[in-house]
This record gives structure tokens, C-alpha cells and sequence, in this order.
């Protein structure tokens, strides 16, 4: 099964714990939103997911556009080389929310965008703890949307980091 789409132009997603939102200096920021089909490998609770497709041509480079969400606190879950897990677990749920960073493994981040880097860039637990930032490249390179993964399931079926394994592929 294919991706869904199911919106256009958001500019919230809400879950069973809270909205998550895009802000950036000049307000909200919009974005698609998907539903997607857990990877045919994986044989777990969870089905399916969904996806926040932002614009990069919506972004202004070197502006910091927050991912924000109005539930419980997240709080950092697991990592990988290009992207980290937050989660936020309330009355028997488990929220995760994941981005992708495709220059997750060339620098840490600076005050302005770097010349090498392409796309978007993601600064973790910023501007708070569990949240995070997306900053647009100068040069975009062959990115033209950045990706925010998120899921949920009941507490007691995210056996073995179940999000993590699903939100990462």
C-alpha cells in the first residue's frame, strides 16, 4: 500500500497526547500530511504512520522554524546517524515523533547555515527539550521538503523500541 495523502496545506497534526505544529518567525508554517504503511519487514503493532511533508521553497534559509507539540513533554527516546526519536508517553499512549537530517553526520550546527551543507539542517531539543528545529541551507541541493515522521501506539505494545524501528526506515 502506497502513501495516502491526506491533507495539504496543515498547519497542525493532532495525536491522542497533543497537536504538533511548525512555527517558524513569521507564524505558522504549512505542510502534508500523509499516512504511510509500516515497511514490509516490519511485523509489529504498528500499521501505519504518518508523514509531515514542509516545503523548503516555505522556508527561508537560515531561519529556525520550530516543530512544536502542545501534549505531554517529549523526551529523547533513540538516535541513528541521520535522525533521533522523541517520545511522550500519557494515558497508555506512546507518541513518537522523528525528522530526518541529511547532515546529521557532516557538522554541528553553527549560528548561520554552512556553505557544505545542502537541504535542511535539524537542531535537536531546540528551542526546548523534545522539540526541535529545522533550518533551511542556502543551497538545497536535491532536497525540496523536509520530513517529520510520527506514530503512536497503546504503551504496553511499544515492545523493543517498536517507533524507533518503524519511524527510522
Amino acid at each position: 500500500m502506497p502513501a495516502e495523502l491526506l491533507q495539504t496545506e496543515a498547519t497542525e497534526f493532532h495525536t491522542p497526547l497533543g497537536a504538533f505544529r511548525v512555527t517558524g518567525p513569521h507564524g505558522p508554517v504549512p505542510f502534508a500530511v500523509s499516512r504511510r504503511p509500516a515497511p514490509d519487514f516490519h511485523k509489529g503493532a504498528l500499521k501505519q504512520y504518518y508523514s509531515l511533508s514542509i516545503s523548503l521553497d516555505e522556508l527561508i534559509a537560515g531561519e529556525a522554524y520550530a516543530v512544536e507539540f502542545d501534549g505531554p513533554d517529549l523526551a529523547y527516546a533513540d538516535s541513528d546517524e541521520f535522525g533521533q526519536l522523541n517520545e511522550a508517553i500519557a494515558n497508555g499512549i506512546t507518541v513518537g515523533v522523528s525528522g530526518f537530517n541529511p547532515n546529521e553526520q557532516k557538522t554541528m550546527w553553527s549560528e548561520s547555515p554552512l556553505p557544505n551543507l545542502k537541504g535542511y539542517y535539524i537542531i535537536w531539543d531546540e528551542p526546548r527539550e523534545g522539540w526541535f528545529t529545522i533550518v533551511k541551507c542556502q543551497d538545497t541541493g536535491a532536497f525540496d521538503h523536509a520530513s517529520i515522521d510520527i506514530g503512536w501506539l497503546p504503551t504496553d505494545q511499544d515492545h523493543g523500541d517498536e517507533l524507533a524501528l518503524v519511524l527510522f526506515y
